[in-house]
Parts: C-alpha cells; structure tokens; sequence
C-alpha cells in the first residue's frame, strides 16, 4: 500500500501585532483507498533555523502541528510500510485577519 496524504494541508494563522504570529499545520492522512491511518510521523522542519516540530496521526488519521513559526518547512510524512512523503518547501506565511470576518 502506499501512503496518501489526503491534500488538506491547510494553515492556520495566528497572532497579533503584539505577539509573535504562529501558524498551525493539520491535516489528515488516509491511504489510496481512503482509509485513515493512524501512528504516521509527520515532521516538519523550519529551512531557515533546523528546528523540527513533529506529531503523530490518531486513531481519525489526523494531525496537528502547532506553533510554527512563519517560514519554509520541509515536511515528510513516514509510516513503515509505505512510501514516505516529502514536501521539500511549504512556505508558511502570517496573513492579517480580515476584520469583517
């Protein structure tokens, strides 16, 4: 089976102007047929600094990664017996909140 990370990487961003933003990445991991898998390694990290952040699938396939400082990451996705996934250059960026919503 080969590993298939369903492409809801999504970022949410956080932060004020007093504050340092952050961004969240999460997502679910499922196979080619649809099913959630549970106990991936999913690892991301920071190009600029080396600094890693990582979490682990549950039992619904999701992940959450919290924190992140805005910047390039390299993000692999790992589970033994299936190919490991790897997004060499996903850019998180801070974006101001729209105030009307």
């Amino acid at each position: 089976m080969r590993l298939i990370p369903v492409p809801i990487l999504w970022v949410a961003l956080a932060g004020s102007l007093l504050a340092n933003p952050t961004a969240t990445l999460s997502g679910r991991v499922t196979d080619r047929q649809g099913q959630v898998l549970s106990e991936v390694q999913v690892t991301a990290t920071q190009i600029e600094t080396n600094q890693r952040f990582r979490a682990r699938t549950n039992r619904l396939g999701l992940y959450r990664l919290s924190n992140l400082p805005p910047g390039h990451y390299r993000v692999i996705i790992r589970l033994l017996g299936y190919r490991t996934i790897v997004k060499p250059d996903l850019e998180l960026i801070y974006r101001k909140p729209d105030p009307e919503t």
